[in-house]
């Protein structure tokens, strides 16, 4: 048995470098630098100390992995390693705090839309979008009308259990005021508990940039008025990078805002970005006034991207087939603005309801979400057992809050359609982070069955480039989330006692 790696191995796992290198780009996206080179090394000998093989053994098993394995899990932990803390980077802290949260609340109040979306991408241990939280519950004396989504995601499951708990200890704290500290959070010994309203106000999931699973309202990155996303660009190579910036760009809203880190790399070619130089690496999408600042005359227009243009009406006047496919077309695209008018001007022909579903996702997209309700619930008055459309109200509802008729809207869609994966996916994930954790764990589990019955390379019906295989990966890195947690439950609510 494998107690340690004696020292003649040490010239194994430096010989075994490149290829390792080579499957964290190819799996992952992820680029090792020439510097790091060093610190992968003492990383593959820890790692065939902690699974007791050589590194000869440990290659193999990692290059046959799945996803949810261990030794891939605790690769992705180790090289992906986020240094984060309160109010980090106080330059945008300020930006964040003095103008461009008031002016997104400002804009969202004479739009009579009390609701703000905010996405912490690679949010590692959750800091910088708890920040955000804590920014919000001083911003708004009426929080209690507003409908904030507040999700943070990561690739990095072990950092994603941190970020749920909310626990943190002296590290994360270096930077953040004493009236926050006092305000926000309780401390026992070195420890520091978020107070729940805060830890309640965030949703956490796994996911990987570098997947094409969003933006989607599958998994709430649709419809952002904000991104943040610091730090994590400098993980992947020039392709991820332009890949994840086109489709950070489809994720926001018109006039919505992305925010990088400094060591981030720029590409934003082809997407609708403007930066704004003297902000740091700050880019809105579309033309926003900042009278704060003061920025417009030094702010870059970059190339938009191309958008999808109608044919001539009377190509597609009569054809109802082509009407469908053209439609079918754009919401791939996620050319939410072209798909109203299609329908509107071309598509009655179709049969209501499903006119109906593409309106409501093409409104929720936009972030029109009671003009999307209003849809769905006049269209389930004509048909109620149209299982997409009790779907659909349950996403919106969601978005909007109301996790109660947002379960009954599910267990609805349950009732027509047992099989549906992602009716029990999204219960599953309601019912946990209600701390339902038998029931929604039991919801996940199923999702999990159904989801295994399909070949792993197939595309699941309804989720833009998602397989049931990489629907899989995603399920049980949930379950694994929430069983622990399940776990710790009750250990954590103690704290606030």
């Amino acid at each position: 048995m494998i107690k340690s790696i004696p020292h003649k191995q040490y010239a194994e796992i430096k010989a075994l470098v490149p290829a390792v290198i080579s499957y964290i780009r190819d799996r992952l996206g992820i680029v090792t630098r020439e510097q790091q080179q060093s610190e992968l090394e003492k990383i593959l000998v820890k790692a065939c100390e902690k699974f007791q093989v050589t590194p000869k053994a440990y290659l193999a098993m990692l290059m046959s992995s799945t996803k949810q394995s261990p030794l891939l899990e605790h690769l992705v932990s180790a090289v992906t390693v986020g240094e984060t803390y309160f109010f980090r980077d106080k330059r945008q802290m300020q930006l964040l705090q003095q103008t461009l949260l008031p002016n997104l609340i400002q804009s969202k109040r004479q739009q009579n839309n009390l609701s703000l979306r905010i996405w912490s991408a690679g949010c590692a241990s959750g800091e910088e979008i708890y920040t955000i939280a804590m920014l919000l519950a001083e911003l708004l004396p009426d929080i209690e009308h507003w409908t904030l989504q507040l999700l943070g995601t990561d690739i990095n499951e072990t950092a994603l259990k941190k970020a749920i708990a909310g626990v943190y200890t002296e590290w994360s704290m270096r930077s953040i005021a004493a009236h926050w500290q006092k305000k926000y959070f309780i401390q026992q010994d070195k420890h520091y508990y978020l107070q729940e309203h805060i830890r309640r106000a965030v949703t956490f999931n796994y996911l990987n940039l570098t997947e094409s699973v969003y933006p989607s309202m599958l998994n709430g990155t649709n419809a952002q008025d904000l991104i943040l996303c610091r730090n994590v660009l400098i993980y992947f190579d020039q392709v991820h990078i332009a890949e994840v910036m086109k489709k950070f760009s489809a994720a926001l809203l018109t006039n919505a805002w992305l925010i990088l880190g400094a060591s981030d790399p720029v590409v934003i070619q082809h997407t609708p970005f403007i930066f704004h130089q003297e902000m740091g690496l700050v880019f809105s999408r579309g033309e926003l006034p900042l009278p704060k600042l003061a920025l417009q005359k030094d702010s870059v227009p970059l190339a938009t991207r191309p958008a999808v243009s109608l044919p001539p009406r009377t190509r597609i006047k009569a054809d109802k087939n082509a009407t469908l496919v053209l439609l079918e077309q754009l919401v791939t695209a996620e050319n939410w603005q072209a798909v109203l008018p299609l329908i509107t001007e071309q598509g009655t022909e179709l049969p209501v309801t499903l006119q109906a579903k593409y309106k409501a996702m093409a409104l929720a997209n936009m972030g029109k979400l009671t003009e999307a309700l209003v849809l769905l619930t006049d269209t389930l008055a004509l048909e109620p057992t149209n299982r997409d459309c009790h779907f659909l109200s349950a996403l919106v509802l969601l978005e909007l809050g109301d996790t109660k008729a947002a379960e009954f809207a599910l267990r609805k869609t349950l009732f027509i359609d047992h099989q549906y994966v992602f009716a029990h996916y999204q219960l599953g994930l309601l019912l946990v982070r209600n701390k339902q954790w038998a029931q929604g764990l039991k919801s996940l589990h199923n999702a999990l069955a159904i989801t295994r019955q399909h070949e792993s390379d197939l595309e699941v019906p309804g989720a833009k480039s998602m397989t049931y295989g990489s629907l899989v990966d995603t399920l049980t890195h949930e379950i694994d989330l929430y069983q622990s947690l399940g776990k710790k439950e009750d250990t954590h609510e103690n704290a606030y006692k």
